[in-house]
């Protein structure tokens, strides 16, 4: 809910929009508004992000065995790393300047 999922129930925004003859998922230099997918990629990431950190957090919590607590610490960066990297992307985009 926190990436517009309550936006999204009560507006009902399109799923993308087209502007002289381009097709878009997202609106460019308005961070006011958002279409469907780009909120559900957000949610996406954003949940990514947290399960992320929740493995780093339960990997250095709950040490069962050494080779496990690494497998679970570096996949938990990993996740964590690549939802940081897609929001920049994301917002990268929505906000490059229209061609």
């Amino acid at each position: 809910m926190f990436g517009g999922g309550l936006y999204d129930l009560v507006v009902q925004p399109p799923t993308i929009v087209t502007v002289s003859r381009r097709i878009f998922f997202f609106y460019p230099y308005h961070t006011d508004e958002q279409l469907l997918g780009e909120s559900l990629l957000f949610m996406i990431l954003l949940s990514m992000g947290s399960l992320g950190i929740f493995l780093v957090n339960r990997c250095v919590t709950h040490i069962y065995s050494r080779r496990l607590s690494s497998i679970i610490l570096i996949g938990g960066i990993a996740l964590f790393v690549v939802a940081v990297l897609g929001v920049y992307m994301l917002l990268k985009i929505k906000f490059s300047p229209v061609v």
